[in-house]
């Protein structure tokens, strides 16, 4: 969407086989169109495996050439004890992954801010072509009990356990916690729950510097047209710190004292 590839109203042919994917599923029919919002809304809502599988196809054609994708953004993202073999979380003998590996990952989900709308909900449904309607009810009930819970993702099997991305936002400091291997659904939420009271309680964010400020004027550039540039933040840099230590943070601007061209606006 981002890349103006596809947009939420696109039509989406589900597959015969997205419909038939097991696991949960918000029911599609196979062989009919939904728009892609509502392929989101029944992945992010209720973690509906086939609306998953169905993305995927429609986003690079086949499950497989969009695990290749999911694999090298992991990649580049840091993660280095993961392996996806299919999009929709499904049990396989041969993928893993780790907690600070889905934490990098969850991280990097919230500079997509809309995906929040859809995983914040707790009940939704999905009106099918010919009419029909299926619920979609969210297995994280943190969205529902906790304040400022509104994401991500929770999973299941006999295999790996329960497990859960928990993300919640208070004021302007959002926390991520991961849970892996719980012996039930409730205990996951119970060691959420804990992580996330003891780092609202403990934490808090600081924005060092702004968007748009400015770090220093006229840097001389070496040789350039023009000679001289102001350096900006071009994303606001912010630290999570443990209250009462606020008075710690100390900011020193380290950079050359001239600046060899090309300069691209980012770098």
């Amino acid at each position: 969407i981002a890349e103006g590839r596809l947009k939420d109203d696109t039509p989406v042919q589900v597959s015969e086989n997205a419909a038939g994917t097991g696991g949960t599923q918000a029911f599609l029919d196979g062989g009919q169109s939904y728009t892609l919002e509502q392929l989101l809304e029944g992945m992010c809502i209720a973690s509906a495996n086939d609306a998953a599988v169905a993305l995927a196809e429609a986003s690079y054609g086949s499950e497989d050439a969009f695990v290749e994708q999911m694999n090298k953004r992991a990649q580049e993202l840091g993660c280095e004890n993961t392996l996806f073999e299919n999009c929709s979380g499904i049990y396989t003998e041969g993928a893993y992954s780790t907690p600070r590996d889905m934490a990098k990952i969850a991280t990097e989900l919230t500079k997509h801010k809309r995906i929040a709308d859809y995983t914040s909900i707790f009940m939704g449904k999905t009106i099918h072509p010919d009419g029909r309607e299926t619920e979609l009810n969210n297995s994280n009930r943190m969205v529902r009990f906790y304040e400022g819970a509104d994401g991500y993702a929770t999973g299941s099997s006999p295999e790996s356990k329960y497990s859960g991305v928990i993300t919640a936002r208070r004021g302007d400091m959002r926390l991520i916690c991961v849970v892996m291997g719980a012996p039930a659904s409730t205990a996951r939420f119970a060691d959420a729950q804990q992580m996330l009271d003891y780092g609202f309680a403990n934490y808090t964010s600081r924005v060092v510097v702004k968007q748009g400020e400015i770090l220093r004027k006229k840097v001389p550039v070496a040789k350039g047209t023009p000679r001289e540039i102001d350096v900006e933040v071009f994303d606001e840099l912010r630290v999570l710190i443990r209250k009462g230590d606020e008075k710690l943070i100390r900011k020193e601007l380290e950079m050359a004292e001239e600046i060899a061209p090309p300069i691209t606006q980012g770098a």
